[in-house]
């Protein structure tokens, strides 16, 4: 038989939608896989965030004891380790000693550039400085992905990569770009490996993942089609696994949910199955334009309605726009927390603490390695960090990394250069001691939509901009389109776990509102909640 042949057996693809147990279902066939892993081979499980890597690493560890040839990581800690760590030297592609990086930042400002010409120069230098930081042994996640295909186009490096894996578990497909398609389809097509992957067609946002990108002739889908999940859906339709259940919301917002879902296909159509599943306070569509008031009447409506709060692990509300800036204003004065995705989960806080430790130190992870002998050890002070930042030892920031860097001169008697000090990641660590050192690391937040996939709220406030915008999201018959905007509210209402509402910063006109009631969405003007909404103002 062909070698390079696909057995039916290969692939496993399993559609579920928001809500839909993908976690849990996916931890249990890797639980099942483990039984006949072969002790020289690997079981690789791919993840969207680090969060996820946390979340599933402690799902099994609460069933076995997790073995040395199970991976669970993100795409890039997987291309590292098992592509690009062990054969780009070999190739002269980087240097031995790498050091990775998210993306590269130009170190000075455009300004001087005609603004319609900005966002052209501005990609091409960035393109031109991450190739120049490759030849340096500095990789960014986007050249790790371009060159870890490249790589396994050479057979030798095929065989070597494929031989290794067992099996590959991919969470959240939807999100995966061609070139990570590719490399698990060649991976695949030898015919060693099996896959289990696990998505949602309807929350592929599949253009803002390519407008980011830092390549200079990245492979991107032609149409939403043309999506790496919706060819596979097209590859296995007469084997793909439904799931139909919804643990998360209730029954107002699955049902909502559903009809979206429903114009894609109507074989994974959602039933309210969850521990809020009894629950029917309305989607209720808020009357007022202004983003104060706004906040007001959506409080006014959860004391209405008497939300009741869930566990600490699930946050109480989450602020969803397309823009950071629309709730920024307004974060301050009603304490809402800039969303940082890994950050939203405790599991992932561990980890979190340890970027902020590495930042506030000032030196790379590797250069902080050397001196604690091992990441056990380092592990172990930042779980002190930890301590001392839940305690609220510090007055402000600038205090709390001095009090680091002194915590970590005194542990491993060494002293610090002053010119390390700030120069690594010190604003975005600045930013997340806000929420680690919150009394409750899961209260209330704001977010862009992009950010928040895959999070989930007991109460979600919707807000767009425009009444153009919101009749986008509110289009349930362009769902299919290629323009992301139509599956953005599908995203975003999916969020909401008890209660979901919808407003716009624009007046909407009479045909709009038609649309909003014809989707069963309340409107707040209807509800009888002016003497709570006029007592809260």
């Amino acid at each position: 038989m062909n070698q390079g042949a696909q057995n039916n057996s290969d692939i496993r693809l399993v559609i579920a939608g928001p809500g839909g147990g993908k976690t849990h279902n996916m931890v249990g066939e890797i639980l099942n896989s483990i039984e006949t892993l072969a002790p020289t081979r690997h079981c690789a499980v791919i993840t969207y965030t680090n969060a996820a890597t946390e979340n599933i690493k402690a799902r099994i560890e609460n069933k076995i004891a997790i073995p040395q040839n199970i991976f669970i990581g993100t795409t890039h800690s997987f291309l590292i380790k098992f592509i690009f760590e062990p054969f780009a030297h070999l190739f002269d592609i980087a240097p031995v000693d790498k050091h990775y990086i998210d993306s590269a930042k130009l170190p000075y400002s455009l300004n001087n550039v005609p603004a319609a010409k900005r966002i052209f120069v501005q990609k091409a230098k960035e393109i031109e400085a991450v190739n120049n930081l490759l030849d340096k042994g500095i990789v960014t996640y986007d050249k790790i992905l371009e060159q870890s295909f490249h790589l396994l186009m050479n057979e030798a490096v095929l065989k070597a990569v494929s031989n290794r894996l067992q099996y590959v578990f991919i969470d959240e497909y939807q999100d995966s770009r061609v070139y990570q398609h590719k490399i698990i389809q060649k991976i695949i097509e030898q015919g060693r490996t099996k896959l289990y992957c696990i998505g949602d067609p309807l929350q592929s946002i599949f253009r803002f993942t390519y407008t980011q990108s830092q390549l200079r002739k990245e492979p991107k889908p032609n149409s939403f089609q043309e999506t790496p999940l919706l060819k596979l859906c097209k590859e296995k339709k007469d084997e793909t696994v439904f799931i139909t259940e919804n643990f998360r919301s209730s029954t107002p917002i699955v049902t909502l949910i559903n009809k979206f879902i429903v114009k894609y296909n109507s074989s994974y159509q959602q039933e309210a199955k969850g521990v809020n599943s009894g629950i029917d306070y309305p989607v209720v569509f808020l009357k007022e334009n202004e983003i104060k008031k706004l906040i007001e009447e959506y409080n006014a409506c959860k004391q209405f309605f008497e939300i009741v709060d869930e566990d600490e692990r699930i946050a109480k509300n989450l602020f969803l726009s397309d823009e950071w800036s629309l709730f920024e204003g307004i974060a301050s004065e009603n304490k809402l927390n800039r969303l940082v995705k890994d950050n939203s989960k405790p599991s992932s806080q561990l980890g979190e603490v340890m970027q902020l430790a590495t930042a506030m130190i000032g030196l790379k992870k590797r250069e902080i390695i050397s001196i604690t002998a091992d990441e056990l050890t380092y592990r172990k002070f930042s779980l002190k960090v930890f301590r001392a930042i839940r305690k609220r030892v510090f007055n402000d920031d600038a205090h709390c990394e001095n009090s680091i860097r002194k915590m970590f001169q005194d542990e491993f008697k060494i002293e610090l250069k002053k010119e390390t000090k700030g120069k690594v990641q010190t604003t975005r660590a600045t930013e997340n001691i806000k929420i680690i050192t919150s009394n409750n690391p899961t209260t209330d937040f704001y977010s862009t939509i992009h950010t928040a996939k895959g999070l989930e709220a007991t109460s979600v406030l919707v807000c767009a901009k425009t009444q153009n915008q919101l009749l986008k999201w509110l289009a349930v018959d362009q769902i299919l389109s290629d323009d992301d905007d139509f599956r953005l509210g599908y995203v975003a209402f999916s969020r909401a776990r008890k209660f979901l509402a919808i407003a716009c910063l624009q007046p909407v006109d009479l045909a709009t509102l038609n649309i909003i009631k014809s989707l069963g969405i309340e409107l707040s003007t209807e509800i009888n909640i002016d003497t709570v909404f006029n007592s809260a103002t």
